[in-house]
């Protein structure tokens, strides 16, 4: 669920595609593409308010007057404080109703809707590991584009399922049609990193196409998991901390909240993609594939990882076209690549 950082040219690729697709290069002749940005996973900030009862260590903080930074707080990244954090980063699965809560006491919010300053440094204070989006956005604005009017931001709750987080795609919707109209009625082009391309696609699969006819531009997808991640399968074993501050924040740890977030079952690999042949783990006694999930589950010790998959493997089972104009970039073992529909 960590933040993955791009490397620096990843920019450029997006910024080109926009320029080619969008043509904002003179208002005169044509109006630029407003631009909407759908982060990945972890890529906005989460901000939470505390009313807990009881807490997992003495000294975690019960209560909280205001909201405080979640994610991405590097402050409470380290050891011990770490089980505070995951106790409140955590989501409460209902295997009977397929439903998602909050930590008892726990109160999340989603800071900076339609604005891009929750995507572009992760880390509020806006240094270090938690820079994001930054470089995009300040490209942009040095070709005249104004943060909150013509480049935005959508951020959401990453540690869902769309299934789980409905209300923002009606938001998601209103977004666009607002930027749409504010920008002189210029279609709007949606840049998605990571699974926010998941939930883009799925947001168009919901729209009509006389909708996406109208509001939508183009749609760049960057580095999207359309067949699901192999990763996700180390933090349901082991947890996954991108391999990195392994003394510091322990895979075993972050486990928990990684493994009661929905949307790392809805980011396991498709049986669509991947074959009956296709080993993605391998443990002394066993492999396993796509096909073998229920049995992974049982051998990890997390049965109730196999009814958060089956409560969200339908979502986009069939990769539906988003019914836009598309321009993929996704990464080779040098260099980005680029693919349009």
């Amino acid at each position: 669920m960590m933040v993955k950082q791009f490397k620096h040219y990843f920019v450029y690729f997006v910024v080109t595609a926009i320029v080619l697709y969008a043509k904002p290069f003179h208002r005169k002749v044509s109006p630029r593409s407003p631009v909407i940005i759908v982060p990945g996973d972890g890529g906005n900030q989460l901000e939470a308010r505390l009313n807990k009862t009881e807490t997992v260590h003495y000294f975690c903080q019960k209560k909280t007057s205001d909201y405080f930074t979640l994610w991405l707080n590097l402050e409470l990244l380290v050891p011990f404080v770490l089980d505070c954090w995951v106790d409140n980063m955590r989501l409460e699965y209902d295997e009977v109703t397929g439903k998602t809560s909050n930590s008892p006491g726990v109160d999340i919010r989603v800071p900076g809707w339609g604005n891009t300053t929750t995507v572009e440094f992760i880390d509020p204070s806006g240094v270090g590991y938690g820079d994001y989006f930054s470089k995009l956005v300040n490209k942009l604005v040095t070709w005249g584009y104004i943060r909150g009017v013509d480049v935005r931001a959508a951020p959401y709750d990453f540690r869902k399922a769309p299934n789980h987080n409905i209300e923002y795609f009606e938001n998601l919707k209103f977004l666009i049609e607002e930027t749409y109209y504010s920008n002189g009625n210029s279609k709007v082009v949606t840049i998605g990193h990571s699974l926010g391309n998941l939930y883009l696609l799925y947001f168009f699969n919901l729209q009509s196409p006389a909708w996406k006819a109208k509001f939508i531009k183009s749609y760049v997808s960057v580095s999207a998991p359309y067949g699901g991640s192999v990763k996700i399968l180390k933090a349901f074993a082991s947890g996954y901390n991108l391999d990195q501050w392994k003394l510091v924040l322990n895979p075993l740890t972050i486990r928990k909240e990684q493994r009661s977030m929905t949307s790392s079952a809805f980011l396991l690999p498709s049986t669509k993609l991947w074959t009956a042949d296709e080993v993605l783990v391998t443990t002394v006694s066993r492999n396993y594939t796509a096909y073998d999930y229920k049995e992974f589950f049982n051998d990890i010790g997390f049965k109730k990882g196999w009814n958060m998959y089956k409560n969200t493997r339908r979502l986009l089972e069939d990769l539906k076209a988003p019914g836009v104009e598309l321009n993929v970039l996704y990464t080779g073992k040098e260099n980005f690549l680029t693919a349009n529909q």
